[in-house]
């Protein structure tokens, strides 16, 4: 675990590994709600500029729930944005994708 600076937001960076090789990079913020919202657009706009329109987008205002996913080769690239009043936890998953079954995906 350490810490990272993104379009001008701390996140805290977690690896994860799976028979020894990296199978997880998430970076994660817990913060202020109207910084998350707009870096969560802010980031949206550089993943598309990166790996094209995202294959999911959902938002949902009941539960101030934002949703992107991408896929890039063998990457799963997940955006997820919960917000509960002035508190926003704000995720950005690179996944590898072990299985040689999800290439048919």
């Amino acid at each position: 675990m350490c810490q990272d600076e993104l379009l001008g937001e701390n996140f805290t960076v977690h690896f994860y590994f799976a028979d020894g090789h990296s199978a997880q990079v998430t970076l994660h913020y817990a913060g202020n709600s109207l910084n998350a919202d707009s870096t969560y657009s802010n980031l949206v706009m550089n993943l598309r500029a990166k790996y094209g329109r995202e294959l999911i987008s959902k938002s949902s205002s009941l539960v101030m729930h934002r949703t992107a996913a991408w896929l890039h080769g063998r990457t799963n690239i997940g955006l997820w944005l919960h917000t509960i009043e002035e508190f926003a936890l704000l995720n950005i998953v690179y996944q590898v994708r072990l299985a040689q079954d999800a290439d048919k995906l």
